[in-house]
């Protein structure tokens, strides 16, 4: 929650300073309260791939799986608060969570 946001700023301009959403609060709270404040992944780099897979027989068709990817960015999140690099591999989805630029 350290970074600085770009976006329409209360006085009406536009610029650095932006609060953060409520909802992205919330669950910085929340990841906070569960890790009682450990930093215990500060200097790791994390690689997650998350979401369904896809393999392709022919032009057509394909074999994979409907997953959401949901887990997968929780894990990213989680140990973005827990202060690693982590870097989000997202496979298709139904859904998106809308965390790409918090971590």
């Amino acid at each position: 929650m350290d970074r600085s946001r770009a976006g329409l700023l209360a006085c009406d301009t536009v610029g650095l300073g932006r609060m953060a959403e409520p909802s992205e609060i919330l669950a910085y709270l929340h990841s906070l309260r569960l890790s009682k404040g450990r930093r215990d992944l500060a200097n790791k780099q994390i690689l997650i791939s998350s979401g369904g897979t896809r393999e392709h027989l022919d032009p057509v068709r394909f074999i994979g799986n409907p997953a959401t990817g949901k887990m997968g960015q929780a894990l990213a999140l989680a140990a973005a608060h827990r202060g690693a690099q982590v870097t989000l591999v997202q496979g298709p989805s139904p859904q998106r969570l809308g965390i790409a630029g918090q971590i």
